[in-house]
């Protein structure tokens, strides 16, 4: 009977084992993962804080305006050309 019951916990034991090796790899599979995970995590929070500078940048009127006159060659229209209209004004 006890050479049946080391027989049993032999197994348990080599069971434990071959558990613990692959719970290991699988740890060290998925920290690897986290790793790569992170560093795209970073690469994309520092491209987003150019894309918010950018769109800072943008929106400055005056560099929308020399944009669209030298890449669109959008102008001013003369005075006497506009119209102002007054929104709820009475006449």
């Amino acid at each position: 009977m006890l050479k049946l019951q080391n027989i049993v916990l032999f197994f348990l034991v080599l069971g434990s084992c071959v558990a613990l090796v692959f719970v290991r790899a699988e740890s060290r599979f998925t920290y690897a993962e986290l790793h790569d995970l992170e560093q795209h995590r970073d690469m994309l929070e520092v491209e987003y804080g150019r894309l918010l500078i950018e769109r800072a940048t943008w929106s400055l009127s005056h560099l929308v305006e020399r944009e669209a006159q030298s890449s669109l060659e959008m102008s001013r229209p003369e005075e006497s050309v506009t119209a102002t209209l007054l929104v709820g004004a009475s006449q």
